[in-house]
């Protein structure tokens, strides 16, 4: 399969203020931009290599406050927030694409030449910055950590003598309809203390420390917009972006609890929810508005410590030490869907508490009453609900929570050559180590309560329960991604040679050998792990084992070791035996480098000029992917390869008009090889390699007729191409194609998209249609026509497979499919399955 894509971004503005690079307000020529690009001072005009630059008056004149604006005022740059802790600044579009704790960003992210593993992109505020340097392109051979598609440097000012502080706090933007708070607000505090001491003519120490700290009521995602799915198989549809609230029907925490998956258990009337009503909008159209059940909490902190010892050995070398250590906490939770649920739903169905009397008087609520709600942040260690820590809710509640903890200490040795002659070099070597720790983790109310339905009525039909003394759960009540430990080792040496061949060509040679070891312990931690507790009325919870055991357990991590030990859980289904975790390590190497040339010829109609090409070969380190249950995914690998690309740009830099015009013009062509991307498929997230390929062309124009006026604009163009790969859309499964038809399993949310022989038009489906919905399945056929879905019930639903055989029960797509297969619709047999 092919994608290509189209980008065309054009910005321009017209104000006395700085341009896109540094000016002199009031001057009538365009100030020289002095950066480091290539550790070495000099102009930006000088410089063989795309870069933007900034300095503290130019940040301020465009209003750049943050990572996001930079993407308005530098071609080819775009950032958006993810849905987890991370978030993603892309250059020509390269970032991070992947969902996995041991990748790494396509964009390298630097302080005062100290590259950080885990920046804080979303917090980050521009404050007593000398300077910000965006390099576009492969970065390897002049920097610590090489990366594929560029770097930021951010260079913070170095006094003489001094200390400079910052604090920021103000008032939300959103209006939270639901809780009537006002949400988004900012609440923080960032302290950079910079030292500077000349220990001899020769020798400067340079010494900062940075510490941040946020508690916010800002969300980490922006509000949803969705075309409410009224099937319940797609959350929101893919024909059109509305402002409605997603139909939860589509969701495990929403279905677990319904009377449509209890009556497949045949207890179809003790559902909380009814998945066959409609479900109302509460989504607001305007869009500062939001119907979140509850406010979201946004809690950061980061220690950043510096030191760079510069030397210069008669003359004739210079030497570097950058020694420096980074501590970063993220904690954020908030509504799932950014939807409230209307009131009155997800009550205690009726006989509820005639059935499990000591469920109702553990939790505190009756007949008609509020479900119970995990509220704990610590859900990797807490059991939650059915720990003591719980609130009573009357809707189909649901939160998730993600936070990350992490520190990295790194090294790096540079020496630097400043001769006189055409000859001159760099050389590096460089350590870092890095390591971490993050969740992911869902809470529902639907899980809660179904996860003590379907765990009492299995404790009861073995005889384990007392239904008046306690109650019992069938596993854990949350959905955990559980990073327990991730590990990262990097050393490299690199560097750069450079010989001018005559007063107007250089040549530029860089090398690079990398070298990287990444160690993973981590799970994640089923709905349904096949653990069987029993929760007594004085809180005390018992794991009852397949081997008969039973061990007295007070959190998850306790059950899930009795649940290893007796064979009901398995961390690492590709290992023999059962594993609490899953723990592995790569190793990821590789010889990179660049070649350029650039040539400033003396022409008549430009003040100076420079022409450049260059080679880069790039390259990102594999990593492995998040656990995979083997059941589902057995061809997935556990691991994703290196990433490598051969990037050719040319480019030229042009003074003109006496220093009113500058005009700087490039091109390139990416040719990538397994380039890493990722994807989320039935709650796993799963990382691969694929070709790729991306060229454009970027302009970067300042004007300054007079001391009054000054002109800027950027212009870029982007195109890209995959290779041949093959991927789900998850928001639109069928691609619109008339020949599928999407069901839905109910048991484990899974989309199935069924097609049958022949291409014939949508009415030709119509009769498989009908059948699956009388059969009481979900479903939603493609194209226009989005019928509604079946009024009946999987309790009981059956099809006949063949005429004359007993009827086959469909309850999940794998029983579809079996009976699809066997000749249920003769006239149309099933050539395809996707899950």
């Amino acid at each position: 399969m092919k994608s290509r894509s189209f980008l065309l971004k054009a910005g321009g503005s017209l104000a006395a203020i700085a341009a896109s690079m540094p000016l002199a307000y009031g001057a009538s020529l365009i100030e020289e931009v002095v950066v480091t690009a290539q550790k070495r001072s000099e102009s930006v005009q000088d410089v063989p290599i795309s870069v933007s630059a900034f300095d503290a008056s130019a940040l301020e004149a465009r209003q750049i406050d943050a990572f996001a604006d930079l993407q308005f005022s530098v071609p080819n740059v775009s950032f958006s927030k993810g849905n987890f802790s991370g978030s993603n600044f892309q250059i020509r579009g390269i970032g991070t694409l992947l969902t996995a704790s041991s990748g790494d960003s396509g964009v390298a992210m630097h302080v005062n030449d100290v590259y950080l593993q885990s920046p804080r992109l979303f917090e980050t505020e521009y404050y007593d910055m000398a300077q910000v340097e965006i390099l576009r392109g492969p970065q390897g051979t002049l920097f610590g950590r090489n990366s594929t598609g560029g770097a930021v440097n951010l260079k913070t000012a170095k006094p003489v003598l001094g200390e400079v502080s910052g604090s920021a706090e103000r008032e939300g933007y959103t209006n939270n309809v639901t809780t009537g708070n006002n949400i988004d607000g900012r609440e923080q505090y960032s302290l950079r203390g910079s030292f500077r001491w000349e220990a001899s003519d020769a020798t400067t120490i340079d010494l900062m420390a940075s510490i941040f700290d946020e508690d916010s009521s800002r969300s980490r995602s922006q509000k949803q917009l969705c075309k409410q799915d009224p099937s319940g198989v797609l959350g929101c549809l893919p024909t059109e972006v509305a402002t409605e609230s997603i139909n939860p029907n589509a969701t495990l925490g929403r279905l677990f609890a319904s009377n449509l998956v209890l009556g497949a258990f045949g207890v179809p009337q003790l559902g909380a929810f009814n998945v066959f009503e409609p479900v109302a909008d509460s989504n607001p159209d305007d869009y500062r508005d939001i119907a979140a059940r509850f406010d979201p909490e946004y809690n950061a902190e980061e220690q950043l410590f510096t030191a760079t010892i510069e030397h210069a050995w008669n003359n004739d070398y210079t030497s570097t030490l950058i020694l420096a250590s980074q501590e970063t906490e993220v904690f954020s939770r908030m509504d799932y869907n950014g939807t409230a649920g209307d009131s009155g739903e997800g009550v205690i169905p009726a006989g509820f508490c005639g059935l499990f009397s000591a469920a109702c008087q553990y939790f505190g609520t009756q007949d008609g009453g509020p479900l119970w709600f995990s509220t704990i942040p610590d859900a990797n260690v807490s059991l939650g609900a059915h720990g003591g820590e719980f609130v009573l809710d009357d809707t189909a509640s649901a939160r998730d929570i993600s936070s990350a903890d992490s520190e990295q200490w790194s090294a790096e040795l540079r020496l630097q050559s400043t001769f006189d002659g055409p000859f001159n070099f760099l050389v590096s070597a460089y350590y870092l180590d890095f390591e971490t720790e993050n969740d992911y983790v869902v809470q529902a109310s639907g899980l809660d309560y179904g996860n003590v339905v379907l765990g009492s009525l299995g404790a009861l039909g073995a005889g384990a329960l007392d239904p008046t003394t306690a109650f019992a759960s069938g596993g854990t009540p949350h959905f955990i991604s559980e990073t327990d430990f991730y590990g990262l080792e990097s050393m490299a040496i690199f560097g750069e040679a450079y010989y001018d061949v005559s007063e107007t060509v250089k040549v530029t040679l860089g090398l690079r050998y990398s070298n990287d070891k990444k160690s993973l312990r981590d799970r994640q931690v089923p709905l349904l792990s096949g653990a069987l507790q029993i929760t007594g009325l004085d809180g005390s919870t018992t794991f009852i084992g397949n081997d008969g055991s039973a061990t007295p357990v007070s959190t998850i991590t306790e059950l899930l070791t009795a649940a290893t030990a007796a064979g009901n859980y398995d961390g690492d289904p590709s290992t023999p035996g059962a594993q609490l975790y899953r723990d592995d390590s790569q190793d990821f190497d590789a010889v990179t480098g660049r070649f350029v040339v650039d040539w400033t010829p003396d022409l008549s109609f430009t003040d100076d000029t420079l022409i450049y090409a260059s080679y880069s070969l790039g390259f990102k380190a594999g990593g492995l992917n998040p656990p995979v249950d083997s059941a589902l995914f057995g061809n997935t690998p556990g691991t994703f390869d290196n990433e490598e690309i051969d990037a050719f740009e040319i480019g030229t830099k042009n003074t003109l008009l006496d220093g009113r015009l500058q005009a700087n013009i490039n091109a390139f062509f990416y040719d990538y090889g397994d380039l890493q991307i990722g994807k989320i498929v039935n709650r796993t997230s799963l990382n691969e390699n694929t070709d790729a390929e991306i060229y454009g062309v970027e302009g970067e124009f300042i004007f300054a007729p007079n001391e009054k006026w000054v002109f800027n604009a950027s212009i870029s163009s982007l195109k890209t191409e995959l290779g041949d790969t093959e991927t789900v859309d998850p928001r639109d499964p069928a691609q619109g194609r008339q020949d599928l038809t999407l069901l839905k399993d109910p048991l484990s949310t899974a989309n199935c998209a069924v097609a049958w022989g022949g291409n014939g038009p949508l009415s030709a489906n119509l009769p498989f249609v009908a059948a699956v919905a009388g059969a009481g399945g979900f479903y939603l056929p493609t194209g226009t026509d989005l019928g509604p879905f079946s009024a009946g019930s999987l309790a009981g639903a059956s099809l006949a497979a063949t005429p004359g055989v007993a009827d086959s029960a469909i309850g999940s797509c794998a029983a579809v499919e079996g009976v699809l297969a066997s000749g249920a619709f003769p006239r149309w047999p099933v050539h395809a399955l996707l899950r």
